[in-house]
């Protein structure tokens, strides 16, 4: 593994981050603003990739849609304590 992280991969995990923000911030829910921003991603893995055959569905990309999320969750955790 060369450390190295794709561009691609980089964006799933900045607009996961981007949409669990602001998913949180109209619904003041941690864990229902989490679930919009995985589910954008799995959507976007499933319809727009698999279904629509307009890119290719891949498990990494999840990972970095569920680390960006992730991430997202335990910032707005630690600026609620």
């Amino acid at each position: 593994m060369s450390g190295d992280i794709r561009p691609d991969h980089k964006l799933h995990y900045v607009s996961s981050y981007a949409i669990q923000q602001t998913a949180y911030i109209y619904t003041e829910s941690l864990w229902k603003s989490a679930a919009i921003s995985i589910g954008v991603g799995l959507a976007k893995e499933l319809i727009h990739d698999k279904l629509m055959r307009r890119g290719n569905p891949s498990i990494k990309d999840m990972a970095f849609n569920t680390a960006g999320a992730g991430n997202a969750l335990l910032f707005t955790i630690m600026i609620k304590l």
